[in-house]
């Protein structure tokens, strides 16, 4: 599993390696710097990454044996898109091409299922999600078992209820309700019903994002022929919207 370092709960330091290949940290490089040398033994960036240059980097400096150094207070001011359908559109390409990065750095050799959890070390934490089963077959890829798939599953259900027995059935109407459940009960720590009109339509925007890169996954992981259903993983649960107006 590929975890932005921002997303890992990392303090300043050194990053770990323990783990690797199971688990990389990545840099986004909107904030990153890297030593030429190192670039220049790494190989440079790969071209034929269209989106997660950056993570491939990050991996090759793993594997060479460098270290990665966090440090929280490095800020920047970054360009966001600012419209809903470009923001979708940017999320689906990161899953798009998220399986090319996982069939290059597996070598076409381990299939991975994860389920929602947390690793830890020492009684910390370290990531959102644990590896529960790893091991070499023909079949490459992986499944990450997360709530954002089952309610996938349950709208897909919905969707074939639908048109099988109609929209007003008993089977649809259990499976979107099913979906609904599952949608409140994996963003429950993002939503303040003191500040609904704040809180609802930011909640309504993440699952849309979660659902774009998870089908981009899909769709590239037909296109490079292994099994790829992910999503993106956000640590934090409580958010303070006190601040927003």
């Amino acid at each position: 599993m590929i975890i932005n370092v921002e997303m890992a709960k990392q303090g300043q330091g050194y990053i770990s390696a323990e783990g690797a290949g199971i688990y990389y940290p990545f840099f986004p490089t909107c904030n990153a710097a890297f030593r030429r040398s190192h670039l220049n033994a790494a190989g440079l960036f790969d071209g034929q990454c269209v989106t997660g240059e950056d993570v491939d980097m990050s991996i090759r400096f793993i594997k060479m044996g460098r270290e990665l150094w966090y440090e929280p207070t490095a800020i920047i001011t970054h360009h966001h898109r600012r419209t809903i359908p470009s923001l979708l559109k940017q999320w689906y390409y990161y899953g798009r091409y998220r399986p090319y990065l996982w069939k290059k750095h597996s070598e076409g050799k381990t299939f991975d299922l994860y389920v929602n959890g947390r690793e830890t070390k020492d009684g910390v934490a370290k990531f959102a999600a644990k590896c529960a089963l790893s091991f070499h077959s023909r079949l490459c890829g992986m499944v990450f078992l997360s709530y954002n798939l089952f309610m996938l599953l349950l709208l897909l259900m919905f969707l074939v209820s639908g048109v099988v027995s109609g929209f007003g059935s008993v089977p649809a109407y259990a499976s979107v309700c099913g979906a609904a459940v599952v949608s409140m009960w994996h963003v429950r720590g993002w939503l303040d019903w003191r500040h609904p009109l704040q809180t609802v339509p930011i909640v309504i925007v993440r699952l849309l994002v979660d659902a774009s890169y998870c089908v981009g996954g899909i769709v590239g992981g037909i296109k490079e022929g292994i099994v790829f259903i992910d999503y993106p993983i956000l640590v934090a649960r409580h958010v303070d919207y006190s601040q927003l107006r």
